[in-house]
């Protein structure tokens, strides 16, 4: 660390926001439904406190990720699991008291890292940028064409089309692109064997469903292994549901299967700014999904009943994937968002591992020798331009950032309405 450095090492916190109040002001409504009492997304707009299903899912989140990381530090630094709690406690440091601490090990600038090296390894060190690196290809000089393993990278949020950047959203999965890049590794014959790599809360249940049918067409013909990295749940879990194997860190948030359905109605904020619209229609739903008003009592029983359809498709697929009955799924579903090592233990996943394990478990199932040199094909190809995100763009707070989030969610039935998604963003700082 920096002699200036600074060392958060204070434990974990979840703040959660909650902006009813808010658009209660602006006279905006959230009609919103879901299935699952830890299905929150919901509740964002619609409660101004957590539930006690909310509150319990969160807690046990919190329990697990801290107790691995007592677990983890107290392996690699040689303590006690008390004695990482006790430092914890005395969080935060300066550099010095972090030195003192042995939370690091040596206090240098950055222009002092190569002779660092140097004395660990005893030369010079060379050094290559990120950009060679991360370009690097290995030779085994060999007539013999090695095998191919395809990595499809499925990150962000997901809905129709193309992967694309969103000034709202940031990444979106686009269908089209990750089902087009399934079906090219599938119709590859020197691909064989498949890892998907998921990063994703969920999004569109449409456009899950789209890329769930091109691995069941690909299931049984290449293995396919799916390798969890941050987040595989809601839609991110329905896109993994059906591999040969699901491959979790233990830290990944995944489950979070659930069902949530709705739309805002503006009907109080435009009362208040004296906005009016009418309405001609023809047809008696033909305004099922307008702005102007909420549900009706009989809109709303269709919207029950839709949803639980929804909800019931997305737990018997996951029975089928898993290889479980209905009830037990249904019993570890709800909604609820699981660790990746509570998920490994209720069945959801696995093997708890990286990509390392889900390569190794591809060359296995596909019959290639562990010593065996492969090509790894990275699907699909990323295009060379980055478009900024709003809240990149326009950020101010951390409060207003997570407001901005939260009208973010309030709009997604635009598109959709029966979304797949995470009830909430979860990031470890």
């Amino acid at each position: 660390m920096m002699p200036s450095g600074y060392l958060m090492f204070t434990g974990l916190n979840a703040e959660v926001t909650f902006i009813k109040g808010t658009l209660d002001k602006l006279g905006v409504v959230a009609d919103l439904e879901h299935i699952g009492d830890y299905k929150t997304a919901s509740d964002l707009v619609t409660r101004d406190k957590m539930s006690e299903a909310h509150r319990e899912v969160v807690n046990s989140l919190l329990d697990d990720m801290y107790d691995q990381i007592i677990r983890d530090v107290a392996v690699q630094r040689g303590w006690t699991q008390e004695e990482v709690k006790s430092k914890i406690d005395q969080g935060p440091f300066t550099a010095s008291e972090a030195h003192e601490a042995n939370l690091v090990d040596t206090l240098i600038y950055y222009d002092q890292i190569d002779d660092l090296v140097k004395q660990m390894v005893g030369e010079k060190p060379h050094r290559v940028d990120g950009k060679k690196y991360a370009n690097r290809t290995y030779y085994k000089y060999s007539w013999a064409i090695p095998p191919k393993i395809a990595v499809i990278s499925a990150t962000g949020s997901i809905f129709e089309g193309e992967n694309r950047k969103d000034f709202l959203w940031g990444d979106i999965m686009g269908s089209e692109t990750i089902a087009n890049a399934i079906k090219t590794a599938r119709e590859d014959k020197a691909v064989k064997a498949i890892v998907f790599r998921v990063d994703s809360p969920g999004g569109s249940g449409f456009a899950s469903d789209v890329i769930l049918r091109e691995i069941i067409r690909t299931k049984g013909e290449k293995p396919f292994i799916v390798s969890m990295s941050d987040v595989a749940g809601s839609g991110g879990y329905w896109i993994s549901l059906a591999a040969d194997t699901i491959v979790s860190l233990p830290g990944t948030y995944t489950g979070s299967i659930g069902v949530i359905t709705g739309k805002i109605s503006l009907e109080g904020l435009y009362e208040k700014i004296g906005f009016t619209k009418e309405v001609i229609k023809r047809g008696k739903h033909a305004d099922f999904y307008t702005a102007t008003r909420q549900f009706t009592d009989e809109e709303r029983e269709v919207v029950k009943r839709q949803i639980r359809e929804f909800y019931d498709d997305f737990v018997q697929k996951v029975a089928e994937g898993r290889g479980m009955s209905y009830e037990e799924v249904d019993a570890i579903g709800q909604g609820r968002v699981w660790t990746g090592r509570q998920a490994r233990g209720n069945g959801l996943v696995d093997e708890i591992g990286g990509m390392d394990l889900a390569l190794a478990i591809a060359k296995e199932k596909a019959g290639i020798p562990k010593e065996a040199e492969v090509e790894v094909v990275t699907l699909p190809k990323r295009r060379g331009w980055f478009i900024p995100t709003f809240k990149n763009m326009f950020s101010l707070s951390p409060d207003l950032d997570s407001i901005v989030d939260k009208l973010k969610e309030s709009n997604i039935f635009e598109a959709d309405q029966i979304l797949f998604l995470m009830p909430y963003e979860i990031k470890i700082k």
